[in-house]
């Protein structure tokens, strides 16, 4: 609910600081005090288009600040969130607007576009009485009104449900099935690149052996050349290493009988000696072993060359050849396997048609018989409210296809009708500002103020009415206050003192400048407005006590 406004420059408003309670407050004031100021103030802040003309004259700005306490709104506490916009349970709106008619807007300090400033606003606040912002116009909240009254909140949400699983998976079917428009493109595709891999077979380690053979056969005659050189070195030459370590070893073995200690040296001779056969005999295996072949030559680069090729081909190293393979085999399973898969989803989604179907046609028969119980009773209290002739209908009409929508199969909407023989039509282009105010608050009184905007804002109500009339209005207003914050301005005594606050609007002059204030009124104040408005300027001991007697009735 509104439970600050601020407004600072703004029209003939210099500066108002104002405190709301939870209940009916009412706005009174003679004609032309500037009450309506109330009601641009909030749709400034709300979102609304603003001017130049806005601001008070001779000031370069003027701003508006609203704070919101959002305790028993959850839908505006969710869309905060949502915008990572929230702060617990309070909201501060903030518009400025300079004299050239730029503005900005804020919502918890941070600066906001008008439109999203408008989507909060929508939740927090619904004014009756101006056309273009009237929420109970618009067909969603129609809608909203009747599950309200009836309620189906629960039944509707699981309309909702099932249609956004319904929703996502049709998604999902649509988007595979334009997939396999290309299978069979891809099919082949992938056919050959497998065939290409599964025919060159390589894996990693195959590519080091590959590699290593490669460099072997390539250089194999200056390897066998390089050994038979070693081997004359060590085995063949006239000063050859063998021969050597046969007569060192010849040398030592008599110095080991005449000292004991040179016995070591003696055996890494012998060592030495064994290690030279162990190469000779290693070389000239590693000799024998090697083949000078032309054609496994040819084969080796041959091989290695188409694997440098398919790896460019897939931009992947040939140590990635097989992974790639791996890679492309599970691409063409998917595709494979897309006819089933689309089966599958077919059997979901008719599945969730079904149960969307049963939900829908019962939301559909509870909203009929709602929708007319609640015409009827609106209708009635619109008798009461001197609108003798009019009537409203609850029309819900059925959607042109056979689509599942999320707020079920039909759309709800308000038809009116001032006079006998006149043919129904939208209220908000049949109906005047004050009989659009009283139908929104019959509608309201009717759904038992089961609205999910907190926060009621009624102008030109009671437009054309006194007497008895004007004691329903009253009664009706003080009674929707019990659910929701009501707001109304009025001229009419009979509602400002069923009213559990009142505002009073007036204007000041000080002969160069003209200045709206606004103030609360308690005790002898308000009885002394309520019998200026029963008497006018002239104040009287009989409107006095009247006053009186009329606030104590209440």
């Amino acid at each position: 609910m509104l439970t600050d406004l601020n407004i600072r420059n703004l029209a003939v408003v210099q500066q108002a600081e104002l405190q709301f309670e939870q209940g009916l407050t009412t706005l009174t004031g003679e004609t032309g005090a500037g009450k309506s100021i109330i009601i641009q103030s909030l749709l400034l802040v709300l979102g609304e288009r603003a001017s130049s003309e806005t601001v008070r004259a001779g000031e370069s700005r003027g701003e508006i600040t609203a704070l919101f306490d959002l305790t028993d709104s959850p839908q505006a506490l969710q869309w905060l969130k949502q915008q990572e916009l929230d702060t617990d349970d309070e909201c501060q709106l903030r518009r400025t607007v300079n004299a050239d008619g730029r503005s900005r807007s804020y919502i918890n300090g941070n600066p906001t576009p008008a439109g999203r400033v408008r989507e909060l606003g929508a939740l927090l606040m619904d004014i009756h009485g101006q056309h273009e912002y009237q929420q109970l116009l618009k067909g969603d909240a129609q809608r909203a009104l009747l599950d309200s009254f009836a309620g189906l909140d629960p039944l509707a949400g699981q309309v909702r449900q099932t249609w956004q699983q319904w929703h996502d998976l049709d998604d999902q079917y649509r988007h595979l099935a334009e997939q396999q428009q290309d299978q069979s493109a891809q099919i082949e595709l992938l056919t050959f690149q497998l065939d290409e891999l599964q025919t060159l077979s390589l894996s990693a380690q195959e590519w080091s052996e590959l590699q290593q053979e490669h460099q072997r056969a390539k250089h194999s005659r200056d390897l066998v050349e390089g050994c038979r050189a070693l081997v004359t070195i060590l085995d063949e030459g006239d000063s050859n290493i063998s021969a050597m370590m046969t007569a060192a070893r010849q040398q030592i073995d008599p110095l080991r009988e005449i000292d004991t200690e040179i016995s070591a040296i003696g055996e890494m001779v012998e060592e030495a000696d064994i290690l030279v056969s162990e190469i000779l005999r290693s070389l000239n295996h590693y000799a024998d072993g090697l083949e000078l072949d032309p054609q496994r030559l040819s084969w080796l680069e041959e091989r290695i060359s188409s694997a440098i090729v398919l790896a460019r081909k897939h931009h992947c190293e040939p140590t990635q050849l097989a992974d790639q393979e791996t890679s492309l085999q599970t691409q063409l399973d998917a595709i494979e396997q897309s006819d089933d898969q689309l089966k599958e989803l077919q059997q979901k989604i008719t599945l969730l048609r079904a149960d969307y179907d049963g939900l829908a046609n019962e939301l559909t028969e509870q909203r009929t018989t709602a929708a007319a119980l609640l015409s009827e009773d609106v209708s009635a209290l619109l008798k009461k409210l001197g609108m003798n002739q009019a009537q409203l209908i609850i029309q819900l009409d059925p959607r042109t296809d056979d689509q599942p929508h999320a707020d079920g199969m039909e759309k709800v909407s308000c038809l009116f009708s001032a006079n006998p023989g006149m043919q129904p039509g939208p209220m908000g282009r049949i109906a005047s500002g004050g009989e659009l105010s009283r139908i929104s608050l019959a509608l309201q009184v009717c759904a038992k103020g089961q609205s999910a905007v907190p926060t009621l804002v009624f102008d030109e109500v009671d437009v054309g009415v006194g007497g008895a009339v004007a004691e329903i209005v009253g009664q009706l207003l003080s009674q929707l206050g019990h659910q929701r914050q009501v707001f109304c301005i009025t001229h009419l005594p009979q509602v400002a003192a069923q009213g559990q606050q009142q505002l009073k609007i007036s204007k000041r002059q000080d002969g160069q400048s003209t200045a709206t204030a606004v103030e609360p009124l308690d005790g002898e104040t308000r009885v002394t407005e309520i019998a200026r408005m029963l008497a006018g300027i002239e104040l009287t001991e009989e409107s006095m006590a009247h006053a009186r007697q009329m606030l104590a009735g209440h």
